[in-house]
Order: structure tokens, then C-alpha cells, then sequence
């Protein structure tokens, strides 16, 4: 789906799929980038990486947005942005093949680009609130049996196969990518290292599957959580073989894994985790 362009001002531009709620458009523009005071408090800090990144949430007529605002100072991703799209118009469109590809994922509404100068474009991408909570708190908050951490792993690993098979990969897979209803389903919701790739390398996925295993542990270790299992481990792998076809045979997949765990691990300092990782 082509994006919509719109000139809200010589430096201002607004990309929206169909329809353009320029009111929305405004407000957030006014509070975000002209520093307006916001008198209904309708925004909400929710998160600052101090990297150049910032997520606010925006409740407006009764909806309730999610907006991720953009703005890099170093040098380095200045200047990559003079070749490429800036970030909002790249998840923009990253998230709008996520929906034709019927894999679920957040509601991209807008994006606004801010030309600051030759260098510099500070951007926002909206997305409106998707219904659950991040999978994270949900596996600390809440008592759930283990059919209810079967169901998940289960739906965790046809997700990852559905993404596969489209050719999109995740660079920096962690729990917290994904949201999660009282139906136990699931919504993709952090993409902004998620990449729609030509061809899928399986060194590229492994990589991947690699880091989302090292970082769920140390997730687990954090928050005092019960390790996965090498039955559940198994279970996943499985799920994922089922939904994917890689080159490599079953055992050797999870010899990777396991091996490439280990040492990302030990990489991060982590040595305490390793016997978590049963060969």
C-alpha cells in the first residue's frame, strides 16, 4: 500500500495510508514539536532511551495512540537518513506489509517528518493502542498454568514461522516485542528492527533465534521467573520446524541454538545463565 502524502507546512510533511485526521495531526505536531503546552493532559511520557527516541501515549477522542518520536543527533544516523526513508516511514510501511501478510501487528495511523535542517529530520510514527499487555508483564504479573505457557510458546513459534515465510526478520528479538490479549493471542508490536528481506539467509535467523533465546533468559533470571524447560525448548523448535523450512536438519538447528546461546551469554557476562541451556 502506497503511503498518502501531505504538505502541512514547507517543513512539515504528514504520510497516512487513506484517511487523515489532520486534528489528530495537529495536536501531536503542536505538543511534540512546538512544545505547546499540553492542557488536557492527554499526553503521556511512557518512555526516554535518551539515545534520541522518546514513546508517548495520546489519548484523543475517546482513542487511545501510541507515538514514537525520532530525534537523532549524532552524526552517523543523520547522515543515513539522507539516504534512506527516516524511521516513521520505514515502520510505516513495514507495519502495512505486516497487515497484507495477515500477520498481526499494530495499526499504523501516521507518520509526520520535521525538517529541521539539511541534516536533520526529527520524525513521529502513530500507531493507534492495540488491546492486551506486553507479554513480559504478563508473564510476571499473572498465574498461568502450564497449558496456558504451552498455548503460548506454541503461538510464539507459529508467529515467528508466519514472519519467516514473508521474509521478515527481527534483528532484536526480546518477550517485549509482543502483546498479549486474555485470548492468549498475540500481536507483533515492536518493529522497528524488524526487516522485510529479499532473500532470508539461515545464519540470519539463527542470529536471531540465538539472541531471543540469550535475552529471554536473562529476562527470566531478572524477574525471578521459571526458566524455560528443555521439554518447552524442544516444543518451540518444533512449532517453528512445523510452520518453516530450513535447510538444516532438527538437531542441528538446536545444536546451533544451544551453542550460539551459550556463547552470547558468555559474551554478555552472563556465565551464571549457561546451565540453563541444556545441551
Amino acid at each position: 500500500m502506497q503511503l498518502t502524502k501531505k504538505d502541512y507546512s514547507s517543513k512539515i510533511k504528514l504520510y497516512y495510508n487513506q484517511k487523515l485526521d489532520l486534528e489528530l495531526a495537529e495536536k501531536i505536531i503542536n505538543y511534540l514539536f512546538y512544545g505547546e503546552e499540553d492542557r488536557g493532559e492527554e499526553f503521556t511520557l511512557i518512555k526516554n532511551d535518551r539515545k534520541g527516541t522518546e514513546v508517548f501515549k495520546f489519548v484523543f477522542k475517546g482513542e487511545t495512540y501510541y507515538l514514537k518520536k525520532y530525534f537523532y543527533r549524532k552524526p552517523i544516523k543523520r547522515v543515513k537518513n539522507l539516504f534512506r526513508k527516516v524511521e516513521a516511514i520505514r515502520h510505516f510501511k513495514t507495519a502495512n506489509k505486516l497487515l497484507d501478510c495477515d500477520i498481526p501487528a499494530i495499526d499504523p495511523i501516521l507518520a509526520v517528518t520535521f525538517k529541521r535542517d539539511l541534516l536533520t529530520t526529527d520524525n513521529i510514527f502513530v500507531t493507534k493502542e492495540c488491546q492486551g499487555i506486553d507479554l513480559c508483564s504478563y508473564l510476571k504479573k499473572y498465574n498461568y498454568n502450564y497449558k496456558d505457557r504451552k498455548i503460548l510458546i506454541k503461538r510464539i513459534a507459529k508467529l515467528w514461522a508466519k514472519l519467516l515465510n514473508n521474509n521478515f526478520l527481527h534483528r532484536d528479538p526480546t518477550l517485549e516485542n509482543f502483546l498479549v490479549n486474555k485470548n492468549l493471542r498475540l500481536n507483533l508490536v515492536d518493529i522497528d528492527h524488524l526487516y522485510h528481506l529479499p532473500v532470508l539467509f539461515e545464519s540470519l535467523i539463527i542470529d536471531a533465534l540465538v539472541r531471543f533465546n540469550a535475552e529471554s533468559c536473562i529476562y527470566f533470571d531478572r524477574t525471578n521467573s521459571r526458566f524455560l524447560s528443555r521439554k518447552e525448548r524442544v516444543l518451540f523448535l518444533t512449532e517453528l520446524v512445523e510452520g518453516y523450512e530450513f535447510k538444516s536438519d532438527y538437531k542441528t538447528l538446536l545444536n546451533r541454538i544451544n551453542q550460539g546461546t551459550i556463547k552470547k551469554l558468555i559474551k554478555w557476562n552472563r556465565e551464571d545463565l549457561v546451565n540453563h541451556i541444556e545441551i
